[in-house]
């Protein structure tokens, strides 16, 4: 029989063979988590980069789709308007190379559109093309074309005039997709007509298509044209990466256009160093899909990324290891060798199971999540702190209970169905899988959680762990972006209504004027003096709708620049009022409706211009929407201010339209048909130029009987 010496030495080799071994195994898992964190690092940047990209590209299709709405509002666009609108966005977005606007030509229109171009101060404007030597020249006969006949900024861009897009065959592809699909596409990496240095740049196209249109062949039909955006696509993608959230210059970018995989075009590349082969590892690809195009994104990291890259961790592992291998190697020897060893093990190994408990316990009492632990039955056995705090129960008050108490129906009846079902077919619902439900606190209220539970053996039965997140402060934040995007879309709603309306409102007295001038510029043929004094009288009562139209658009912006002075006075409040409702006496009395004032002569502190307007705005709004009856002013002194009312018979306001009758370029009726003209800023001048005399504005009414609106002046002198 061996002796105990002689077994001591190959089990002290074992065991530093192991030792070494797992020692070594750490020092790799060690470097491999090193690594895995890194790789997340630089996974988050990479997500940074195609989110900033993303966002840069939707600005572009936002932008595109604005300026479609502005020809699909109006039935001509001018060249003046097309700059208007265009110029302050080229301003503001340094990576646009030009907006234009490419009208839909045939063949018989060319001659047409050459001429009148040239009438509008092009001299040389004709419709080009690029040769095979890529000279431009002028364009060849064919049966459609897309010239280039709006562009902002013109200067630098004189050269795209008269370019007709449909000259490149895979350009005109390009435009067929999209006049056919309806849709914003974008081109190819292109060589900008406008660039004597080959600068590369895409083209986004947006069609103009008329009316409502359900297949290509309607869509053909109803095509217009096209809104043409030049993008310098360096440019666009420098300013995405440039801007994307904790830039680092040690990540090599590379962006392909992979729509044709078989030729790959460079849209972008950042600066690039040197790589090594572990930068391979790390090599991330991803793809952008934008206007129909595929973009490639690859990320490589350069050396000094790589750099932060920890070893320490993985050597102190090894180190540890091996360290734990020679007292382990040492404690087994003094363990074979000596009975009270073995004692001395029980009590550490003892000692380790009480710390493992307390640290276990410890983790609970402090984890930032609820962590509630049940039976096989569903009753609760463990509640930590976090879990009180959420649902309001102390610990004895749920412990033994089932965790139904902590649910809302319908989870509360259905809860026990899943637990036996479970356990009879071991198919989980939620186990290990976790899902969004709904909480109940002990005062009865609910709230969103997400909950994950996960199963474990204890002593030979099934116990069930749940972790619950709170999700409230998530979903009232989600509450709050639906909000803000419903708000947004709402207002773009409001500015498309608005320029479909002052269209009509501008061209209606303009029509007037210029429909009675080739009556009066021949003089042989001047019509009879009365008909002349009648032709005066409406050329006279439009100019001044017009002036009336083109002071509120100065008044609200003077308002909204804050460059809108007071020059306040004492005046007499009768006076003022008597002052606009005489102003305003021919207006009612073409509709045969009684203007009634009941203001005593009370001093008042304001502006008397401004005032007065706040009058006229406030009694001919009532005097527009009210057929028959009267229109009444009164007034009466407060404490620190005056209170006027303007009380009117007319149709009276739907109360779902009440919120919002202040809002600029607000009319209940927004349609270019309505029953009442002008630019629906009347009421926001008003609210504006009432809150300049520190005072406020409200209204009421009731549909079919009348509108009261109610403001007060603020009369302390000395109030600016």
């Amino acid at each position: 029989m061996k002796s105990k010496n002689t077994l001591v030495a190959p089990v002290f080799l074992v065991i530093i063979g192991l030792g070494l071994l797992f020692s070594y195994l750490g020092f790799l898992i060690s470097a491999d988590t090193e690594k895995n964190k890194l790789a997340l690092e630089f996974e988050r940047q990479v997500d940074s980069y195609i989110a900033a990209i993303e966002q840069e590209v939707s600005v572009h299709a936002e932008i595109m789709q604005n300026l479609t709405g502005l020809f699909l509002a109006s039935t001509h666009v001018d060249r003046e308007e097309f700059k208007t609108f265009t110029q302050p966005i080229v301003q503001r977005h340094d990576t646009i190379q030009a907006l234009e606007w490419a009208p839909k030509v045939s063949q018989n229109q060319r001659r047409h559109f050459e001429t009148l171009a040239r009438t509008d101060g092009l001299a040389s404007f004709s419709f080009t093309e690029r040769n095979q030597r890529d000279a431009m020249v002028s364009a060849a006969d064919r049966l459609e074309y897309f010239p280039v006949y709006y562009v902002e900024p013109l200067l630098s861009n004189e050269t795209a005039l008269g370019f007709d897009l449909a000259s490149n065959p895979i350009r005109r592809q390009t435009l067929n997709q999209s006049r056919d699909s309806g849709k914003i596409l974008t081109t190819a990496p292109i060589t900008l007509v406008q660039e004597k240095e080959q600068q590369k740049g895409v083209l986004i196209f947006a069609p103009v298509i008329q009316g409502s249109t359900n297949s290509p062949g309607q869509r053909r039909a109803a095509l217009q044209g096209f809104v043409v955006g030049v993008f310098d696509i360096s440019d666009m993608l420098d300013k995405a990466v440039h801007h994307a959230k904790q830039f680092n210059p040690d990540i090599s970018i590379k962006i392909f256009d992979t729509t044709n995989p078989d030729k790959p075009e460079e849209l972008y590349q950042t600066s690039q160093t040197a790589t090594i082969p572990l930068a391979e590892k790390f090599k991330q690809q991803r793809f952008i899909h934008e206007g129909g195009r595929v973009w490639q994104l690859t990320a490589t990291p350069q050396p000094a990324f790589l750099s932060k890259l920890a070893w320490w961790p993985s050597f102190l592992i090894l180190i540890a290891g091996i360290t734990l291998t020679l007292l382990i190697a040492f404690y087994v020897y003094m363990l074979m060798n000596r009975e009270k060893s073995i004692r001395n093990l029980e009590k550490l190994r003892s000692h380790e199971l009480e710390s493992s408990k307390y640290r276990t316990q410890v983790i609970l009492d402090t984890a930032l999540n609820a962590i509630i632990t049940i039976n096989n039955e569903g009753l609760i056995q463990t509640f930590n702190p976090a879990a009180e705090k959420l649902f309001g129960y102390k610990l004895d008050e749920v412990i033994g209970n089932n965790i139904k108490m902590l649910m809302p129906a319908p989870y509360r009846e259905e809860h026990d169905g899943y637990i036996s079902s479970y356990k009879a077919t071991r198919e989980a619902k939620i186990i290990g899988i976790g899902r969004e439900v709904k909480g109940q606190r002990k005062d009865g209220t609910t709230f969103p959680l997400f909950l994950s539970v996960s199963e474990a053996e204890l002593n030979g039965d099934s116990i069930f762990v749940g972790v619950i997140i709170d999700l409230t402060l998530q979903k009232e934040s989600e509450r709050v972006l639906v909000e803000a995007k419903e708000n947004a879309e709402r207002m773009n709603r409001s500015k498309s209504e608005f320029l479909n309306m002052m269209s009509h409102e501008l061209r209606t007295p303009l029509t007037v004027i210029l429909g009675y001038l080739p009556l009066l510029k021949e003089q042989d043929t001047l019509p009879e003096p009365e008909v002349i004094a009648d032709i005066a009288n409406d050329m006279d009562a439009a100019g001044r709708h017009l002036l009336e139209l083109i002071n509120d658009l100065l008044d609200i912006s003077k308002i909204e620049a804050g460059k809108l002075d007071l020059a306040k006075a004492h005046l007499s409040t009768a006076v003022v009022v008597t002052e606009a409702i005489n102003a305003l006496t021919h207006l009612a009395a073409k509709k045969h409706i009684e203007l009634i004032s009941k203001v005593e002569d009370i001093d008042l502190f304001a502006d008397p211009v401004r005032i007065k307007q706040i009058f006229i705005n406030l009694i001919g709004n009532a005097i527009k929407f009210t057929t028959e009856g009267c229109v009444t002013v009164a007034a009466k002194r407060l404490e620190n201010s005056i209170e006027f009312s303007v009380t009117d018979t007319g149709c009276g306001i739907e109360a779902d339209a009440l919120s919002t009758v202040f809002d600029k370029f607000h009319q209940v009726d927004s349609s270019s048909t309505r029953m009442a003209g002008g630019t629906g800023l009347g009421l926001a001048i008003t609210k504006k130029l009432v809150e300049l005399h520190d005072g406020e504005i409200s209204v009421t009414s009731e549909l079919n009987q009348g509108s009261t609106f109610t403001f007060t002046i603020n009369n302390e002198v000395g109030t600016t």
